[in-house]
């Protein structure tokens, strides 16, 4: 075995440019020296791929015009050479032990799918908001598929705290571009049917939270809830063959996310997707009436909508 494979690290990049130096430097400075860095610009309108070009002696630079995070992930997936993938935000940094402690544990647990650590959290100024979430997340280890599934984890890690090997990204098609919210979520969960995840309780990389992140979107609670349950969906039918016990698992947490997304929906007044979560949930609890009513009131809607055109 070779103790020290490539590593890929795949740099989504858009409209970052007060950031992105950090982030790459973060790189070009770990200790771990078998890497090859890919900086995908997403149709970025600010000064975000010159910068990316004064680096252009040390990383690969590719353009797209702008499709998303998903999208310019994958293209970055898609010219990479490394046996293992790695994932860094334009917004985020890494400490430059991180891919040393990540690739030695993935190395010594040839079973293992990917690794993740913990994180500290940091402003647009660099300042630490919060030096750790290890008192939330030490548990999360192992096979993780049941406490992904119940929601223990879903924020709890993001791209750039996780190494995967790449034949497994492979196998699941990478990260689904028709989520735009919670893509990360997804491919953890389609990735953990393949096995286990580690986690490391070392604080390894800072997130960053700023006016611009995804994160502060005043919709986010409703798209992080559409992403959950695109995710949970993306993985139906695999578990039809599945272990019974995460199965229920399954049916119980997709019935509640179904449910409330349904709610949501309506709120925001998504009349077709409110009919279609309804509808879901209604497959695994068909005698609540409850939802049997707001479903057929949405279906009721549709048809006016329809017959209104």
């Amino acid at each position: 075995m070779n103790n020290k494979p490539l590593v890929s690290v795949i740099v989504p990049v858009y409209n970052n440019q007060e950031f992105i130096h950090d982030c790459l430097d973060s790189i070009l400075s770990q200790t771990y020296k078998n890497i090859e860095i890919i900086a995908i610009d997403d149709g970025s309108s600010d000064s975000s791929l010159d910068i990316l070009k004064s680096y252009e002696n040390k990383i690969k630079i590719l353009s797209q015009s702008n499709s998303g995070a998903s999208s310019a992930r994958n293209t970055g997936i898609s010219v990479s050479s490394g046996e293992i993938l790695a994932f860094l935000d334009s917004d985020d940094i890494w400490d430059k032990n991180k891919l040393d402690r990540s690739v030695t544990t993935l190395q010594n647990h040839p079973n293992a799918v990917g690794v993740y650590h913990d994180v500290r959290y940091i402003d647009a100024s660099g300042t630490i908001i919060k030096p750790t979430d290890a008192y939330r997340m030490a548990w999360c280890s192992g096979q993780i598929l049941a406490p992904l599934i119940t929601g223990k984890g879903v924020f709890g890690f993001s791209p750039s705290s996780t190494i995967i090997r790449k034949k497994y990204c492979t196998l699941v098609n990478g990260f689904n571009e028709q989520i735009k919210q919670c893509e990360d979520y997804a491919l953890w969960l389609n990735l953990s049917l393949h096995g286990p995840f580690l986690y490391l309780v070392d604080t390894l990389s800072s997130y960053r939270r700023h006016p611009g992140s995804l994160t502060v979107s005043k919709d986010v609670h409703y798209e992080q809830l559409h992403g959950q349950y695109l995710a949970l969906l993306s993985i139906k039918g695999a578990l039809k063959t599945y272990d019974p016990s995460i199965l229920a698992i399954y049916k119980k947490e997709f019935y509640e996310c179904s449910r409330t997304l349904g709610y949501w929906a309506r709120i925001k007044n998504n009349s077709h997707l409110s009919l279609e979560a309804y509808r879901l949930a209604l497959t695994l609890k068909p005698l609540n009436l409850h939802v049997l009513s707001r479903t057929i009131l949405c279906f009721v809607k549709v048809l006016f909508i329809k017959f209104q055109k």
